[in-house]
């Protein structure tokens, strides 16, 4: 009976310490000032903008944070950013990210965003 208990204690754990159940991703300070360059590119594909590889060289570690980014950012730009990046990593988490935000989000732009990161 203890095992259950304690098996169930780190299953409802580890659940709840998710991002999505309102504990905060740690801030990621390199990742927020390329989300902050690649809103300032023209366009925003990786040949022309190298702010874009930069933050994809980086990995699938950050999709946490990026989703974060993308649900609750500060900015319609970051939240841009943010879509744009995820297209690059296509773990469900991200694409649940992108799919989730998609019928929440009201900005034309960030939808647009959205949209073409799904597409992708």
């Amino acid at each position: 009976m203890n095992r259950i208990t304690c098996l169930l204690s780190f299953t409802c754990l580890a659940v709840f310490a998710t991002p999505a159940f309102g504990t905060s991703v740690k801030p990621k300070p390199k990742v927020d000032k390329l989300l902050n360059q690649i809103a300032q590119c023209e366009a925003i594909t990786l040949a022309k903008c190298p702010e874009l590889k930069k933050a994809v060289d980086r990995g699938p570690k950050q999709v946490a944070y990026l989703a974060d980014k993308l649900a609750s950012g500060e900015t319609a730009s970051l939240r841009m950013a943010s879509a744009h990046v995820l297209q690059f990593f296509p773990q469900e988490e991200g694409l649940s990210a992108l799919a989730s935000q998609l019928s929440r989000e009201r900005d034309r732009k960030v939808l647009s965003a959205i949209k073409q990161s799904l597409s992708v």
